[in-house]
């Protein structure tokens, strides 16, 4: 019972938006700016203002877009980074391992010397 009334609101909140923005652009199709619209490459002599509102708005997406994958690129470089460092502390880790293995093995008077060099 509460499925088909949440579906039904939603059917109808969307229906009065659509309604809505129909009535608004039916409204607003032949309204013009008045004089030139300059932008870098090109001057529109008054163009209408609901194109002008679409390409502002297709303008905005790409450039929010554009940031977002600018931030998660620097997020990956830094994560790439951080692994790099952490791969080669690990590999000097085990290389000192090994050697006070291998020290502590010939000389066992060593042995107190590696475990402060493991730290």
């Amino acid at each position: 019972m509460w499925e088909k009334l949440k579906l039904w609101t939603r059917v109808g909140i969307f229906g009065a938006l659509t309604l809505y923005l129909l009535i608004v652009v039916l409204m607003n199709w032949d309204k013009r700016l008045n004089g030139p619209l300059q932008l870098v490459f090109v001057t529109f002599e008054s163009p209408r203002v609901l194109v002008v509102l679409l390409v502002t708005a297709l303008v905005s997406l790409f450039g929010w877009w554009l940031t977002k994958a600018v931030y998660k690129t620097t997020r990956q470089f830094r994560s790439v980074r951080d692994r790099s460092r952490t791969a080669k502390l690990e590999k000097e880790n085990r290389r000192a391992n090994a050697i006070c293995a291998a020290q502590r093995a010939s000389l066992p008077s060593l042995t107190a010397a590696c475990s402060g060099a493991r730290r």
